[in-house]
């Protein structure tokens, strides 16, 4: 049931002052190009979550970025310059109250 173990780091001691959750929306929705933003997605260090989704839109991003300008620049040179891509909404995060990994096992053993 484990799936990986990690720390947690501190982002903005190391420098990432900015989160960004962004939808993407696309051109089309075949599986191939569904799996080729994803693709993409994975080449990014930036996108730290890739979540396919239904909706309005068709991907949900976070995006830790030092700044808002490294964000621009990684919105006009990576994620907007794909061909499938048709529709971008930016969120910037103003402050984080809540932010627990993984899933609630104690509701779980609560349940059992």
């Amino acid at each position: 049931m484990i799936e990986s173990y990690h720390a947690v780091l501190n982002a903005k001691a190391l420098g990432f002052q900015v989160t960004i959750f962004a939808q993407v929306g696309l051109s089309s929705q075949s599986d191939a190009d569904l799996r080729a933003f994803e693709a993409k997605a994975l080449e990014w260090p930036l996108v730290r979550e890739c979540h396919l989704i239904t909706g309005e839109a068709d991907f949900f991003l976070k995006i830790v970025a030092r700044d808002w300008d490294e964000y621009q620049y990684f919105h006009a040179t990576h994620l907007s310059t794909l061909p499938i891509v048709e529709s971008i909404k930016s969120k910037l995060v103003m402050r984080t109250t809540k932010q627990q990994p993984g899933v609630p096992v104690d509701l779980v053993a609560i349940e059992a």
